[in-house]
Parts: C-alpha cells; sequence; structure tokens
C-alpha cells in the first residue's frame, strides 16, 4: 500500500465463512487506527472467505512509511466475537506528499 493513493485490498481469511457477521478490518500504525467496512466479501468452501476493502486518499494518507499492524473482526448475531490474529503489512511512502484532486483539462 502507498501513502495518499486508493488502493483495493484484497485479504483471505483462510477456511473460514464470515459472511453471516458484521466484519471489519483494522489498520493500526503506532496510535492511529483506521476501521474499514468491507466493500464485498464472498465465500469459498475450499478457501474461505474474501474480503476487498478500498481505501480513501485521506485513508492511506493519515499512514506513514514503514509497517502497520492488519486484522479481520467480526461479530454474530448472537454476540460472538472473533478475530485473525494480526498480520503486519508495509506502508509505501509518496513523493507527493498531499491529496490530489482530479482535474479535467479540456
Amino acid at each position: 500500500m502507498i501513502e495518499w493513493t486508493t488502493p483495493t485490498e484484497c485479504i483471505i481469511v483462510l477456511g473460514v465463512d464470515l459472511t453471516e457477521r458484521d466484519v471489519w478490518v483494522s489498520i493500526a500504525q503506532g496510535g492511529h487506527e483506521l476501521r474499514l467496512q468491507p466493500d464485498s466479501m464472498s465465500y469459498d468452501a475450499e478457501v474461505g472467505t474474501l474480503l476487498t476493502c478500498t481505501l480513501s486518499q485521506q485513508q492511506t494518507g493519515s499512514l506513514h512509511a514503514g509497517t502497520a499492524r492488519i486484522q479481520v473482526n467480526a461479530i454474530d448475531s448472537s454476540g460472538y466475537r472473533a478475530a485473525t490474529k494480526q498480520a503486519t503489512i508495509s506502508i509505501g511512502s509518496n513523493l507527493l506528499d498531499e491529496e490530489v484532486q482530479y482535474a479535467h483539462h479540456a
């Protein structure tokens, strides 16, 4: 993931069907945490649950080059909460350290 971009991240949670649960993805770096709702979620019995999350420029801009922790959390209708182990992701720097708006030139 690169700062100040709008990436779509794909996450696979192996062997678990999360489609009937409320799911969110947490990305933490230092004292800052992003809480993302998946854009889509599907289940394949041979693989597990596939989640996709698209981040905004503001969200990736709130992270800094280096590493961050990521974790998938879920809760079902009876209140049972589950979480994956935390994983480490790399955050790359962007030479243009600011949000950019599209300006159509006719």
